[in-house]
């Protein structure tokens, strides 16, 4: 196929002057024209030549971005999970520190109470006494070493009478003599 010529282009003098220094002389024709000498925008295909379809450059950005926003799901997800087992963890650890301080008061012959002033704290108690708590397999197995050592937590509101504060009693009491040998009439074993 026989090439056509060029079709005519109006520049000014210094543009003309820099086209003519860039191709040299040489005569461009319509194929040259959008083939990235520089003219055309850079990735514009040349006449006939096939490059990825404007869909399929848009499903890619689309999946991409899909991608991203399930990597941030994926990102957020590990942060909540991680947050979940901090707020586990330092529950836990406030747990024990309650239960080795309880301990230690009735070694040295006093009778154990722990004033929790954090409302945070008051409403996780409260809660965890109804049997409702998040995380209540921790106040079950706080409630289980007592109730072992024959004593049971308790929880005893109290407040300064003044209305400006107000707080948790955490102690224990000695569980009651209760019958353990039905068999033998209800005997009752302490």
């Amino acid at each position: 196929m026989a090439k056509r010529p060029a079709p005519p282009v109006v520049l000014n003098p210094p543009l003309l002057g820099g086209l003519i220094k860039l191709f040299k002389g040489k005569q461009m024709d319509s194929d040259d024209w959008h083939s990235g000498h520089g003219l055309a925008p850079a990735g514009t295909p040349a006449y006939g030549e096939v490059k990825t379809s404007l869909g399929d450059k848009l499903k890619k950005t689309l999946e991409e971005l899909d991608q991203a926003r399930i990597k941030g799901i994926e990102a957020q997800a590990a942060a909540d999970m991680e947050a979940i087992r901090r707020a586990r963890s330092d529950l836990e650890d406030w747990l024990e520190h309650v239960r080795v301080e309880l301990v230690s008061q009735i070694e040295r012959g006093r009778v154990p109470l722990k004033k929790v002033k954090d409302y945070g704290r008051q409403d996780w108690l409260r809660s965890a006494n109804k049997g409702h708590a998040t995380n209540h397999d921790l106040w079950t197995k706080f409630r289980a070493f007592w109730v072992k050592e024959g004593l049971e937590p308790v929880l005893e509101e109290a407040h300064d009478g003044m209305g400006q504060e107000s707080w948790i009693n955490l102690t224990v009491k000695v569980l009651p003599a209760r019958p353990r040998n039905f068999a033998s009439g209800g005997v009752y074993e302490g």
